[in-house]
């Protein structure tokens, strides 16, 4: 039996396959051949299926190569059994099977199944006839049938298991007859080593040619029919195509997931898209590749790209590929000239249209964008002045601010979670600041002994008072109302509410390395983003300097952002007018939220919030109600079904994995 590679060879199917005793003396054994005639090495995994379980192993056949399993229900587990084998290659393979009897004594045989002329092979047309063999245990026969009016002239060109030339020769067959050419490895070209050999057959004129072999067992004389087929169509290869891109250097890494491809990518993008011809820069991202027939999962950061090959939610949900794109002016996606001017979010949008116009021919599913948070408003901003790029954006936790500073965040904080929680904090933030100089002995400590310096923002008194005015921000960005119940008491000791502060607002978050690395963010929000207003009335009385906010930060040194309301009012507008195919996802304590896009008008939207939420908010944490809604939007939007989201959260009794460290992309 035999089965054929599809359009694209991802999964081939052998019907039944065994290593059973059958009736008598009957042994039933199975061998399977795959042949693989592209241009680069196949990773197959061999899949049996019985009703005992699962078995499979991976093996890989080099490119030309043909690689014969003998007995190979024996290969994959031990003792009786029988199934259905399953063959997986992400190159197009073909797969064809021997099922035999391995007794001493009885009848064989073999069937033809009948063939009409629209199965026979046209002028011009090539057919492969594998799992062949000439040795001291078997023979193999060629022929061929011309089924049309006119004689045919075939091409026969024989191959050992690794894809070597051992010959050729032609046919000249009349019409309607069958010309049959006896044991061609021995007789043409005295070979009588071949064990898993492969032939391609040309038609050189004619039509309704139909080649096959015979491999006979010379002990039992038992003969197996191998019929012809097509050659497996080789799928692109991903990294190939994306070498073809202009500009594209291409990586390719390890990757643990399976069914997954991993590149490192680093794209040459105008540092100027007004001005294409100018200074360029590189731009790094990461992808996922699984199939060029799967969904696309557009990962927009707000900053570096420190996420390797993590996926996204949704591209676990989907099945997705997924590619990770590094903003601008981060990390080494920064133009040489550090001209600030060019970093704003229309640029940042047609660095995205210019790599999803790059990549979209060899993705045929649909395209999402999706980002957290800075990442998130990334995605939303780049449907904002390219629309049509993609079929749909899912952002989490994605604010849209309206001033710098912001009033509504430090609205939305005093109500945020319980008046006692709320309280709590309050109070330590005095007490801290009641122990100004036992804290900032500490904290200088600290600062000598771990080398971190914050001169861009004053000094460490600048320093530490900001790091206190921050704490009921971050404590409900990250951390939330399971939380409340850590929160140390005002008579803890000095060194505990140094720890406290240390891990729940982090001092690394105004040191002149944090403003270093993430200094373009604080250049966008002072230039167009706009940042919270981070509330202070209920400790004024105990503050001596006036610092910046974690939110505020400090804009890179001769920066000179001016802020302009007009362009985040401008994007509001298009999501409430225009907006289409939009889904965003909040957690309900959140300072974040304050910010919330409103959707107004905006076609086939929604907005989703995890209640208790935070800055984590995912699907997997939404109520079941509305991870279902999520879902069932998903399916429409991608002709997906979904697979259920993870659906962990985070545990008080784990330490604080939100602690704000440099180098983390802690929005």
């Amino acid at each position: 039996m035999s089965v054929s590679a599809t359009a694209v060879a991802e999964t081939l199917w052998v019907p039944a396959v065994a290593h059973v005793p059958g009736v008598g003396t009957s042994r039933w054994r199975t061998d399977v051949g795959v042949l693989n005639l592209c241009p680069t090495e196949a990773v197959v995994e061999i899949r049996l299926h019985t009703t005992d379980g699962l078995f499979s192993e991976t093996f890989t056949i080099a490119s030309g190569e043909q690689q014969i399993f003998a007995d190979v229900v024996a290969l994959l587990t031990t003792g009786n059994a029988s199934g259905a084998l399953e063959v997986r290659s992400y190159v197009g393979v073909t797969v064809t099977s021997r099922t035999y009897n391995q007794a001493t004594t009885g009848t064989y045989g073999m069937g033809l199944d009948g063939v009409g002329h629209q199965a026979g092979f046209q002028e011009g047309a090539t057919a492969y006839l594998q799992q062949l063999r000439e040795d001291g245990s078997f023979r193999t026969n060629i022929g061929a049938l011309n089924m049309g009016g006119a004689p045919a002239t075939v091409t026969i060109e024989l191959f050992d298991r690794n894809g070597v030339l051992v010959g050729d020769f032609q046919l000249e067959i009349p019409p309607g007859e069958t010309l049959q050419d006896n044991r061609p490895y021995r007789r043409r070209f005295s070979r009588t080593d071949i064990v898993g050999g492969y032939a391609r057959l040309t038609v050189d004129s004619g039509d309704g040619v139909f080649p096959y072999a015979t491999v006979i067992d010379s002990e039992t004389d038992d003969p197996t029919a191998i019929l012809a087929r097509s050659a497996a169509d080789c799928p692109i290869d991903i990294a190939e195509s994306l070498r073809e891109i202009v500009g594209m250097t291409v990586t390719e890494l390890q990757t643990d997931h399976e069914g997954y491809r991993y590149f490192e990518l680093h794209y040459t993008q105008p540092a100027d898209h007004d001005n294409p011809g100018g200074e360029q820069f590189d731009q790094y991202m990461t992808l996922l590749h699984t199939s060029h027939e799967a969904p696309m999962v557009l990962r927009t950061l707000g900053y570096r790209n420190l996420l390797g090959d993590r996926k996204a939610e949704l591209t676990g949900m989907l099945g997705a590929n997924q590619l990770v794109v590094e903003h601008r002016f981060f990390a080494g996606s920064t133009p040489s000239s550090g001209d600030w001017r060019l970093l704003d979010i229309r640029q940042a949008a047609a660095d995205h249209h210019r790599i999803t116009m790059a990549l979209k021919p060899f993705y045929s599913g649909a395209w999402i964008n999706t980002g957290h948070s800075k990442g998130g408003m990334t995605a939303v901003f780049h449907r904002r002045f390219y629309p049509g790029d993609v079929d749909a954006t899912v952002a989490y936790v994605a604010p849209i601010s309206f001033a710098a500073p912001d009033d509504r965040y430090r609205d939305f904080l005093a109500n945020a979670g319980t008046p006692e929680c709320n309280e709590d904090l309050w109070a330590l933030q005095r007490e801290a600041l009641s122990r100004r100089q036992a804290m900032l002995d500490i904290f200088g400590v600290w600062a000598d002994n771990t080398g971190y310096t914050y001169d861009r923002i004053g000094g460490l008194e600048m320093a530490f008072e900001s790091i206190v005015m921050e704490l009921p921000f971050t404590f409900w960005q990250y951390a939330g109302e399971d939380y409340c119940s850590v929160i140390p008491a005002t008579s803890a000791s000095d060194s505990t509410l140094f720890e406290f502060f240390g891990d729940f607002v982090g001092w690394t978050a105004v040191a002149d390395v944090f403003f270093d690395i993430y200094g373009a963010y604080f250049y966008q929000a002072h230039d167009e983003l706009g940042f919270p207003a981070v509330a202070t009335d209920h400790i004024d009385d105990l503050m001596l300097h006036d610092p910046p906010s974690p939110e505020e930060g400090v804009p890179p040194p001769g920066s000179n952002p001016t802020y302009d309301a007009t362009v985040m009012a401008d994007v509001a507008q298009w999501v409430a007018a225009d907006g289409e195919r939009l889904m965003f996802i909040y957690g309900e304590f959140d300072p974040w939220t304050a910010g919330a896009f409103d959707l107004g008008a905006a076609a086939d939207s929604f907005i989703f919030v995890d209640p208790g939420g935070t800055h984590g908010a995912r699907i997997g944490r939404l109520d079941p109600e509305d991870m279902e809604a999520a879902m069932e939007i998903l399916h429409r939007w991608t002709g997906v079904t979904p697979m259920p989201p993870e659906t962990t959260k985070a545990s008080p009794e784990r330490f604080p994995p939100w602690r704000r460290t440099v180098g983390i992309d802690h929005r």
